[in-house]
């Protein structure tokens, strides 16, 4: 298998911060290897560093291995460094508790019960549904999630929904330039977004190509303020 030199810089960089946390956060006197310096850089890597799917798997398997409060942490920084809201923050803490108590992640739930959370979570707080503009095109397609390399970067993103009131906001609705028909996210969190649907609607307009996902997996991925910059289509 043949890797570009930005691929080579990327995992050389990865190794040697590995090894810069293993020296200095080694853990001494029974002290958890855990520790918060661990939990803050692997919450930077899920959500920010750059991966194919090998290493979105990887990082995924790491998320995965976390103790329960360790679980709670890493939501809970991910939570600080996007600036979540107080609804994005209730709804994902339940969600994880609900994983936890599973055995698994909160990705790993269904859109059943991630629905039930986000409409308990916004009943609770009293939260007002949001009063969204309706996406209904005479015709879509579906883009499927797979591994590629290259491919165009959306280019905007706004939010449409296919009904008029939802709690915690609206879906997100990304374009592309040209047709396209495959999808990936370039950062784990929104590579599992995509993953999380057996495809994503999306629509071809002649110019260019939409791809519409919702709002709640959004958050069961720990994804609150969308960058769309870190999709990817071709």
């Amino acid at each position: 298998m043949q890797f570009s030199k930005t691929f080579k810089t990327i995992i050389s960089i990865a190794i040697s911060s590995s090894l810069m946390y293993a020296c200095d956060v080694a853990p001494e006197d029974g002290e958890d290897f855990n520790s918060d310096s661990y939990i803050a850089d692997l919450a930077w890597r899920y959500s920010e560093l750059e991966v194919d799917a090998d290493g979105a798997e990887s990082i995924n398997e790491e998320v995965r291995a976390l103790s329960p409060d360790d679980l709670r942490e890493f939501t809970h920084r991910i939570q600080e460094s996007e600036g979540a809201n107080e609804f994005e923050r209730e709804v994902t803490m339940r969600l994880t508790e609900i994983a936890i108590e599973r055995g698994g992640l909160p990705m790993d739930l269904t859109e059943e019960d991630i629905n039930t959370i986000v409409d308990d979570v916004g009943a609770d707080l009293a939260v007002p549904r949001a009063w969204c503009k309706t996406w209904k095109p005479s015709s879509t397609t579906t883009l499927y999630g797979q591994s590629f390399s290259g491919g165009t970067t959306a280019v905007m993103s706004d939010r449409r929904s296919t009904g008029w009131l939802e709690f915690g906001g609206c879906d997100h609705r990304f374009y592309f330039n040209g047709t396209r028909n495959t999808i990936r996210g370039t950062s784990t969190k929104y590579n599992n977004w995509i993953l999380d649907y057996s495809g994503v609607l999306g629509q071809h307009t002649g110019t260019g190509t939409y791809a519409v996902m919702g709002n709640g997996k959004a958050l069961a991925n720990y994804i609150f303020s969308v960058d769309y910059s870190k999709l990817k289509a071709k």
